[in-house]
């Protein structure tokens, strides 16, 4: 995080500014929730089927942006994979309405 201090009328005032790194970061946060959110209600909650490897970017994403937490749900019986033949995996959450900073 960047800090820049400004004077307006004898009022020290800082503002914070986001380096290249946590830009891309928050993007990838974005592209990540739009994922797996509901397109036409992004409070609503989230039920999924994500690539295992995409994990830990969805559940920050989700987190960051609803404020709940992203479950991983193990299906011992379900060996789904998907085009490419990567494993999958189901991830839920409340979603922002069902969490602390909804409604």
């Amino acid at each position: 995080m960047i800090y820049k201090i400004f004077e307006l009328n004898g009022i020290r005032i800082m503002i914070s500014e986001c380096d290249d790194h946590e830009k891309e970061h928050l993007a990838n946060l974005k592209q990540a929730f739009e994922s797996v959110c509901n397109q036409n209600d992004w409070k609503a909650p989230i039920d999924c089927w994500i690539e295992r490897d995409q994990f830990g970017i969805v559940k920050e994403a989700i987190e960051y942006y609803t404020a709940t937490e992203a479950t991983l749900i193990e299906l011992e019986y379900f060996t789904g994979r998907n085009v490419q033949d990567k494993p999958m995996i189901r991830v839920v959450a409340d979603g922002y309405r069902y969490g602390p900073a909804g409604p």
